[in-house]
């Protein structure tokens, strides 16, 4: 709250709803909103990662498959599309997902960001 108030006091009514908005047209401006753009869609891969690879280990060990080979390779491309395709069907079923998701965040940021080091540092003084 504070940052957004300083923002409007240096900025007044100029300031638009978005921060990309306000960068301009330059080179720099542009890059700097294709890496927020491109940001979301990383983070995506990399969250589901640990899933699909939790998904693979279950079904190769239930079925006894050896994870090499162009089969193993088809399987888990099709186990990953079906993991991915999961995920945004919750997206659209569940009304408000990103509300709770992002609740969700913040409470784990949280807990990322002051409990952990405090519990770490705990655990190695005691």
């Amino acid at each position: 709250l504070t940052i957004a108030s300083a923002g409007y006091l240096m900025f007044g009514v100029d300031c638009q709803e978005e921060i990309t908005l306000n960068l301009g047209h330059s080179l720099v401006s542009q890059l700097a909103v294709w890496v927020v753009v491109i940001n979301p869609i990383t983070k995506f891969a990399l969250d589901m990662a640990p899933i699909c690879l939790g998904v693979e280990g279950v079904f190769f060990d239930s079925f006894r498959m050896k994870r090499d080979g162009a089969a193993a390779n088809l399987i888990s491309i099709i186990l990953r599309t079906t993991v991915a395709l999961c995920a945004v069907l919750v997206v659209f079923a569940v009304p408000s997902f990103s509300v709770m998701m992002g609740i969700m965040g913040s409470i784990c940021s949280f807990t990322i960001a002051v409990t952990f080091p405090c519990a770490c540092f705990l655990r190695l003084k005691w």
